[in-house]
């Protein structure tokens, strides 16, 4: 070996231990750097603690640290701390602990506009009755909310509920709270039984959603529908997947959405196979409260063309959460990708700087705040079941009351009923 080829030999060892006292001294700083940072959160916490005024619960001031450190990065990312994981837990799930009631307006009046269909009331309770006590305890001016909450410590054991139907007869019933379906799909009518026009809502899209929309997609064929209008107005969005696989009923290949992380691109396509209303005239009513999984739904149906967009632009959030437990102890939901449509459209206005709002209806209907506030209050009420809005509309005669709401005036709704009817959309409402 001669002396010119001895620095050659050297090199890879010498530049091994330089990187290696490189990483040391990395590592060194980031431990440093983050034990020094926990230690100001000691240091504040600590001063907190010893020196305010007030009495301090040292776990809120672990979750309101942790809420502040997510919240602050996006509008959409947040941490839920334990006593907030069974809101999150139903708005996901679709489901929630009770009895399977819901309760005619005012709601402090305890009286039962009808029980929902499966839960563990619909053999039990009838509509009109009022639900006296729990377990012996009277339900005096108890909230439907405590009662929530007296439901769910007694979940999957026996109550005993004290009623009284509405010709004043007092009896007793035994039921076992377990989980029911909070309905997301709400309001299926036929609006025009000759034209076969078939309308039904979402308000969110939980894991139950595309069982529900099947189902009342079915009924509505039941009747007679032969196109259909499905109302995303005021819908903030929810479960990616929920709203991939309700565009998939109308979109039989190619992609639905497209989601974009750091790490990675990922296509949702179309499965033939779950494409169970392909060629079904639809309308879908969006406007600027249409948010997230809604638009995911909008945007495929716009870009392949299976459906109408009518209404007003809507939100614009493109940003996909991922939900990340840790224990039972909190839930963080982080902003994790971005989606794009299947024309590759990114409508997150909070990126993207050309955009201030989502999607663009094909046929824009505005209507005044005062409209769209009366729209938005009769989508949020839970339609009844079919086979009792006989039952309902009875009590409505003997009693002078009025429990279904009407329709409000809705030119976006008359718009799209309307246009399925091959007429022009003059019609002032719905």
């Amino acid at each position: 070996m001669n002396r010119s080829e001895r620095p050659r030999q050297w090199t890879p060892y010498l530049l091994g231990i330089f990187t290696g006292v490189l990483l040391m001294v990395t590592i060194g700083e980031l431990i440093r750097w983050r034990r020094g940072d926990l230690e100001l959160y000691r240091s504040v916490r600590d001063l907190v603690v010893e020196s305010f005024v007030g009495d301090v619960d040292q776990s809120v001031l672990v979750d309101d640290a942790l809420r502040g450190m997510v919240g602050n990065l996006d509008p959409y990312s947040r941490y839920y701390a334990a006593s907030e994981l069974a809101q999150l837990d139903r708005e996901t799930t679709g489901r929630f602990t009770g009895i399977g009631v819901v309760f005619k307006p005012p709601s402090s009046e305890r009286r039962v506009l009808f029980p929902v269909p499966g839960g563990p009331s619909a053999d039990k309770i009838d509509v009109g009755d009022r639900i006296l006590a729990v377990d012996g305890t009277e339900l005096v001016d108890l909230l439907p909310q405590d009662l929530r909450e007296l439901m769910d410590e007694r979940s999957g054991r026996e109550v005993v509920l004290d009623l009284e139907s509405r010709a004043g007869e007092r009896r007793q019933e035994t039921v076992v709270p377990t989980t029911v379906v909070d309905p997301t799909v709400r309001h299926a009518a036929i609006l025009d039984r000759d034209l076969g026009i078939g309308y039904l809502s979402i308000l969110a899209f939980s894991a139950e959603t595309p069982r529900e929309f099947d189902d009342e997609v079915v009924h509505l064929r039941e009747q007679g529908m032969r196109s259909l209008i499905v109302d995303l107005r005021g819908n903030p969005g929810g479960v990616l997947q929920s709203a991939i696989e309700l565009a998939n009923r109308f979109i039989g290949e190619g992609d639905i959405v497209i989601t974009r992380s750091r790490a990675e691109s990922h296509a949702y396509r179309a499965n033939p196979e779950d494409a169970l209303f392909v060629g079904t005239p639809l309308v879908l009513l969006v406007n600027g409260d249409s948010a997230s999984a809604s638009e995911v739904f909008a945007g495929a149906v716009q870009d392949h063309r299976v459906g109408v967009l009518i209404g007003e632009p809507t939100y614009g959030k493109g940003m996909v959460q991922t939900l990340q437990p840790f224990g039972g102890r909190a839930v963080v939901k982080l902003s994790t990708s971005l989606y794009y449509t299947p024309a590759d459209r990114q409508i997150d206005r909070a990126h993207t700087s050309e955009c201030v709002s989502g999607i663009d209806p094909d046929l824009l209907v505005p209507i005044d705040n005062d409209r769209r506030a009366r729209v938005h209050g009769h989508l949020a009420t839970y339609s009844p079941p079919h086979e009792l809005i006989a039952t309902i509309e009875r009590w409505e005669a003997e009693e002078g009351l009025q429990l279904l709401s009407s329709w409000p005036d809705d030119p976006q709704r008359a718009a799209a009923r309307a246009l399925l009817s091959g007429r022009v959309a003059t019609e002032s409402s719905g």
